[in-house]
């Protein structure tokens, strides 16, 4: 006769449990990290785009813009030749990512002919905030991009 093997409720209910708690430990460590890639990977994407118009305004001579999509840099942005954005003078277009905020105090970055800042004009450092949309204060997930007058970028990362 053959004994019929498995496992006792016993070892089930105590498997199940300790599956529970390793889940509770690792699931919002997870999360944190990707919140923390995709706000890296915006702020890449944003300085990759930020970079490439300064050097295209350097190679071509004319300035080169960054605008804002409708509904600010979260929404994407389009690195472009002067006038509209569209099919005719548009250098790369850049769509954002969902759960992903950006703040600035203007919906367009413009370079020079010598690769230096030139819009938006009044402020001394043009400043760009990243951050997931919900984002603890008492974290370091923010990325601050920052863009002086001499075209220099640069980014560091803030708390949300």
């Amino acid at each position: 006769m053959k004994k019929i093997r498995g496992f006792t409720l016993i070892e089930l209910i105590v498997t199940m449990s300790v599956a529970a708690v390793l889940m509770t430990v690792a699931v919002p460590g997870f999360f944190n990290l990707v919140q923390n890639n995709q706000v890296t990977a915006q702020t890449n994407s944003l300085i990759s785009s930020l970079n490439l118009a300064r050097s295209e305004a350097v190679k071509r001579g004319v300035p080169v813009l960054v605008t804002a999509a409708e509904g600010g840099f979260s929404r994407g942005w389009c690195v472009h030749l002067p006038g509209e954005c569209n099919e005719d003078n548009a250098i790369r277009v850049s769509y954002g990512f969902d759960r992903l905020e950006a703040h600035a105090g203007f919906a367009v970055l413009g370079f020079d002919e010598r690769g230096a800042r030139v819009l938006p004009s009044e402020a001394l450092a043009a400043t760009i905030m990243l951050h997931p949309a919900a984002c603890a204060a008492d974290t370091q997930r923010a990325r601050e991009i920052t863009v002086a007058v001499t075209g220099q970028i640069r980014v560091e990362r803030k708390g949300c």
